[in-house]
């Protein structure tokens, strides 16, 4: 792996460890709504920016690995936390599913209609729900 490569799982893991924690101290409604806040307008997304943000949620989901209990909630979070401070419309989105159990529930981030960090056919199983919070992180358009 490359110097780049090390720095850029740094900062990942980093980002993820700040989110981890504060669902664990807040609870996801809170967490949700103080780091994603800031009302960003939507424009026009470009190839190299969903590039961009999926190759971090792939390495976010790499470096998760290594942090207990960093579920696809944290991994949302911190990859919406982070596009949004650089100006970028990326939500988070919630779906649930019935199962044999009860009830699964995913999370994954969208910039405009693109999903940044699942697959479409895992996307698809799920009946979308509103994320807590999800007032205060709307992304205006």
């Amino acid at each position: 792996m490359s110097p780049t490569a090390y720095f850029r799982s740094a900062q990942c893991l980093a980002q993820l460890l700040v989110v981890w924690a504060l669902l664990r101290v807040i609870g996801a409604h809170r967490t949700g709504k103080m780091l994603l806040s800031k009302a960003v307008i939507a424009g026009e997304t470009d190839s190299t920016a969903l590039a961009l943000w999926r190759e971090r949620g792939n390495r976010l989901r790499s470096v998760a690995r290594f942090l207990p209990g960093a579920n696809c909630l944290a991994r949302a979070l911190t990859l919406s936390w982070w596009a949004r401070r650089k100006g970028y419309a990326v939500r988070v989105q919630i779906g649930v599913k019935p199962t044999p159990g009860g009830v699964e529930a995913h999370a994954w981030s969208m910039l405009g209609d693109q999903i940044l960090d699942e697959r479409a056919d895992v996307v698809e199983q799920f009946t979308h729900v509103p994320f807590p919070g999800a007032s205060a992180a709307r992304a205006y358009q």
